[in-house]
């Protein structure tokens, strides 16, 4: 990793993790755009005369970015496969490749197979789909994913980027995708941009600080963030050997990127470090296996990227949520054994690497996503459990507790689902009843109460709301 020349010095220090989503250019960053182009140029190529200079790969890339640059901002309505058509037709003509036949009646071949210049144009057109991905692209989003929302930001129309989706980038799944298509402009356009944080604020409730956009393109993407404000990372994939993204050196006033890596892995590698809670020094290191086991907890817990302002502190959200969930329980139970403890604490075990849109949006989706999220969080805790000196015993008695087994004639197990039920009223139900509906918030309150133990319900008085808050729960259990 390289730390950008371009940066200023009144910006203000900033880390990977203090950001939210990461928007990301496709073609050119995730998709190798220049090889997938030259191969899909080849045939045409072929035609030229040999030595013709024109005709290095280098030379061709840059003839090809040029004209598809100009008819994209002369027809930013055109979709991205006629845009290919033309500027192929234009590439053949600067390469004194004849395309029309010279008569007519004349089907002339333009490749072996029989297949015209109409016809070659149709396919170069269609191709989108078939240029591969950088080697690193897969695994790397990946990683990026399980700590960011992910937003494509492409210069392609809906369906070529779906079989993008379907094919090289199969297995990576983004937040939301916008398009040239759908947005009505191609970039470098600040209408792109523009779009991209009208949306992301709209959809996930992120602001443009907590926006970081990853690009090779330094004119398509990294010249207007700068315009923009947008804060952004440079993935060279070649650097100045690139024809697609512009040269550094002459775009220096013009650009603004935070950070710069040669490719993607170097991204992620940087965001996992920058995650990672520091270890304790040797002689901080918790001795019980109690301790052991809450240090590990929190230490995951640690690295939930969404985080929550505590007395002006950011801490991420799943390490308050568990704080939560140990303050009611010492409430409730404060004599309670290490494996209540530990699996109170243990709840939501990295629970934001498994969202809900990983699952069908149906009500038999919503339930297999929360027996899959207990299933899972309950073999890691037990797992960490066991690392950190627990017998198996203890272990499973932990996962069981979090799998919330024999619920209503486990009294441990009722305590935890007690302390799960008012941290959501403590915690999460002012946001949710803004969210909702007034029958379905008195339908989940009524809910919430009858999965409640008395000792539970006796606390819920004791929870601060405001008073139309207060007003539902009384109207739910009242009616």
């Amino acid at each position: 990793m390289t730390n950008p020349t371009t940066t200023t010095d009144s910006q203000a220090v900033k880390h990977l993790r203090d950001y939210r989503l990461l928007s990301f250019d496709v073609y050119g960053t995730l998709i190798d755009w220049e090889s997938g182009i030259y191969t899909a140029l080849l045939p045409l190529i072929d035609r030229s005369s040999s030595g013709h200079s024109l005709a290095e790969r280098a030379n061709v890339l840059q003839i090809f970015t040029n004209h598809e640059r100009n008819i994209q901002a002369t027809n930013p309505w055109m979709l991205y496969p006629e845009v290919l058509r033309r500027a192929c037709k234009a590439v053949a003509l600067d390469l004194d490749i004849e395309c029309e036949p010279q008569e007519a009646d004349e089907d002339e071949e333009f490749r072996g197979g029989g297949e015209s210049w109409e016809a070659f144009a149709e396919s170069f057109g269609a191709s989108v789909g078939q240029w591969k991905a950088f080697g690193d692209t897969v695994e790397a989003m990946k990683k990026l994913g399980a700590r960011y929302k992910l937003v494509a930001l492409s210069n392609v129309d809906r369906t070529s980027l779906e079989a993008t989706l379907r094919g090289p980038l199969e297995g990576i799944r983004f937040d939301a995708v916008y398009t040239a298509e759908e947005i009505g402009s191609y970039k470098p356009s600040l209408s792109n941009f523009e779009y991209l944080l009208e949306h992301v604020e709209k959809d996930f409730g992120v602001k443009k600080e907590e926006v970081l956009h990853v690009a090779q393109s330094l004119v398509h993407d990294h010249v207007p963030a700068k315009t923009m404000g947008l804060e952004s990372v440079w993935i060279e994939r070649g650097g100045e050997k690139s024809s697609m993204g512009g040269n550094e050196e002459e775009l220096r006033e013009q650009i603004n990127y935070r950070w710069r890596f040669k490719d993607l892995a170097e991204l992620a590698q940087a965001a996992e470090k920058d995650f990672a809670v520091i270890p304790p020094s040797s002689e901080d290191i918790p001795a019980s296996p109690y301790e052991k086991a809450l240090h590990l907890i929190d230490e995951a817990h640690a690295q939930d990227p969404t985080t929550i302002s505590i007395n002006g502190h950011e801490t991420p959200y799943e390490l308050h949520y568990a704080r939560k969930m140990t303050s009611y329980l010492d409430k409730l139970y404060p004599d309670a054994p290490p494996t209540l403890r530990l699996a109170i604490r243990a709840q939501h075990f990295r629970r934001w690497e498994v969202p809900r849109s990983s699952y069908p949006m149906t009500k038999p989706g919503y339930y297999a996503w929360r027996t899959g999220l207990k299933t899972r969080q309950a073999t890691q805790a037990s797992q960490i459990c066991l690392s950190a000196g627990f017998s198996a015993v203890d272990a499973d008695r932990i996962a069981a507790l979090i799998r919330k087994e024999d619920l209503k004639q486990d009294d441990e197990t009722q305590v935890l689902e007690d302390v799960a039920c008012l941290v959501f009223l403590d915690d999460q139900f002012e946001e949710f009843e803004r969210l909702h509906d007034e029958e379905k918030i008195l339908g989940i309150l009524r809910k919430t109460w009858r999965k409640m133990g008395e000792n539970g319900r006796r606390e819920v008085g004791n929870i601060e709301m405001s008073e139309r808050a207060r007003g539902l729960v009384e109207k739910a259990l009242n009616g």
